[in-house]
C-alpha cells in the first residue's frame, strides 16, 4: 500500500464550486455600470507531479458570467457569456503528504460559446485570457483519493472601458494513479 506521498503517477480531478464575478464597464449609452453576479461552474483537471512538492495542472472546464446591475430608475442592465476554459495552473505544496497545503497560479484561455448583453457590444465579445492565484488544501482519503478545496482569484485584464474580476471557491474529487 503506497502512501500519498509516494505516488507519483497522473492525478485526475473533477471540481464544482461557485463564483462571485464583477464587471466595470462604461455601457454603449455611454454610462459607467458595475455588474456582479454568482455563479456555478465545473472543470475537469489532470495534474503531473514534478516533484513532491510541486504539479502542473491542465484544466477544462465552463465557466458561466452572468453579472447583473439595476438602475435606480429600474432598467436592469446585464451581461451573460458562456465560457469554455482552457487552463494551466502549477502549485507548490507547503505540506505534501496526505494533507496537502498549497498556493498556485495559473493562466486560462476563455472561449465565448454564447453571449448576450445589453451593455456591450456583443460583436467584439470573444475569447479572453485570465490570470489566476489559488490557494488550497487537499484531504487525502487514503488509496490515492483525495478531497480538495480551494479558493482563487482570477482576473481578465482590462480592455478597453471593461474590467472584470472574479472569486471563486470549489470543491471536489481527486484519484491520484500510483
Amino acid at each position: 500500500k503506497k502512501s500519498e506521498q509516494q505516488r507519483t503517477g497522473l492525478k485526475f480531478i473533477f471540481f464544482v464550486g461557485t463564483a462571485s464575478q464583477s464587471m466595470s464597464v462604461k455601457g454603449n449609452d455611454g454610462v459607467k455600470y458595475n455588474l456582479k453576479g454568482n455563479n456555478s461552474f465545473s472543470e475537469l483537471a489532470v495534474a503531473y507531479p514534478i516533484s513532491q512538492q510541486l504539479e502542473v495542472l491542465g484544466l477544462l472546464g465552463n465557466t458561466p458570467f452572468k453579472t447583473k446591475e439595476t438602475t435606480s430608475d429600474g432598467v436592469e442592465h446585464s451581461t451573460e457569456i458562456s465560457y469554455t476554459k482552457i487552463g494551466g495552473l502549477v502549485r507548490y505544496s507547503f505540506l505534501p503528504g496526505d494533507f496537502k497545503l498549497w498556493l498556485g497560479g495559473g493562466l486560462n484561455y476563455l472561449l465565448a460559446s454564447s453571449k448576450k448583453s445589453n451593455v456591450l457590444n456583443e460583436d467584439k465579445i470573444g475569447a479572453q485570457q485570465s490570470i489566476s492565484l489559488s490557494f488550497g488544501a487537499d484531504f487525502g482519503l487514503g488509496q490515492g483519493m483525495s478531497i480538495p478545496l480551494i479558493g482563487e482569484y482570477a482576473l481578465i485584464p482590462p480592455s478597453g472601458s471593461v474590467s472584470t474580476q472574479e472569486t471563486r471557491i470549489f470543491t471536489g474529487f481527486s484519484y491520484q494513479l500510483d
